[in-house]
């Protein structure tokens, strides 16, 4: 038996709600605004940013886009793509390419930074959440040498 075209509808109106979740993320860590940032988090949410650390909580999460971020990564442009996501109920899971150039303060220089995102969601009171981010990085390389040259990872 098909889906209804009620269904339908409503599974894609979901996956349309987190990929604007996926959105107000990226343009809030884009502003460094981190009230919004953790908005877009489930309380108990786990990220990982690979060689940036694993954070558990808002609390940790808030530490990271307060205290890590601003002093590692003082400027960047997130730009999100190829997004695929399944919806499961008050579920989901969704992948994501990025590119992001950015200023590495560590590296004192211009970078490109590349990966994917592999993530969780919850519909908790009529609101998709992030409950797990995992941030797989292909490259940070520096903006003068490009990928092919140094991959930075």
């Amino acid at each position: 038996m098909s889906e209804s075209l009620e269904a339908r509808v409503r599974r894609l109106e979901e996956i349309e709600a987190i990929k604007r979740l996926k959105y107000k993320y990226c343009y809030a860590v884009d502003a460094y605004n981190v009230d919004e940032i953790l908005e877009t988090f489930d309380d108990n949410a786990e990220a990982d940013y690979g060689p940036l650390g694993q954070y558990k909580g808002k609390q940790e999460i808030r530490r990271f886009f307060a205290e890590i971020i601003p002093k590692t990564l003082p400027f960047f442009v997130h730009m999100v793509h190829n997004g695929s996501i399944d919806v499961q109920g008050d579920e989901a899971t969704g992948v994501w390419y990025f590119d992001v150039p950015a200023i590495h303060a560590g590296l004192d220089k211009a970078v490109w930074i590349a990966g994917r995102y592999d993530e969780r969601y919850r519909k908790i009171d009529g609101k998709w959440k992030f409950t797990v981010m995992k941030c797989t990085f292909f490259y940070v390389s520096p903006y003068d040498k490009g990928w092919k040259e140094d991959r930075g990872l």
